[in-house]
């Protein structure tokens, strides 16, 4: 499987991430969360493979100095340039539109407005957020919910 919706129980660490994962708690934790799908961890390693980016990141990552700061930037960047310059596998390119096109399906579909926070009188002014979990131990208000 190459995406799965936002508010799958099958969005664990390994197979969306570390934000897909979270983003698919707080989905289905009932906070507001804009209409989308999660591309999985397998749909990257297939585009990664499809691409011989593995071999290119190794050997990129293995002709630099960690300590030149100038030359983990050129990395970075000639690793970004890759992966951007990357063609998508048609079974890959297939599924993400086919997840588009039912997002979009599913957003043109009446539905209640999702709770919003309060917007800070300005941005540099700090916004306390309301504790959601009523049994986490943490007073701090900087937190806004604990799984």
């Amino acid at each position: 499987m190459h995406t799965l919706p936002l508010d799958s129980i099958e969005a664990d660490l390994a197979a969306a991430g570390g934000k897909g994962m979270n983003l698919a708690r707080l989905v289905r934790a009932g906070l507001p969360v804009p209409d989308g799908f999660l591309i999985t961890t397998n749909a990257y390693r297939r585009y990664a493979a499809a691409n011989q980016l593995a071999l290119f990141i190794q050997q990129t990552v293995a002709a630099i100095q960690p300590d030149n700061p100038a030359a983990l930037n050129e990395a970075s960047q000639a690793i970004r340039a890759r992966f951007s310059a990357g063609k998508m596998p048609q079974e890959l390119a297939t599924a993400v539109t086919t997840a588009y096109r039912e997002i979009n399906k599913q957003s043109s579909a009446p539905r209640s407005p999702a709770p919003l926070l309060p917007i800070p009188p300005s941005p540099s002014a700090p916004r306390p957020l309301p504790k959601i979990c009523p049994t986490c131990p943490l007073p701090d208000s900087r937190i806004p919910f604990c799984m």
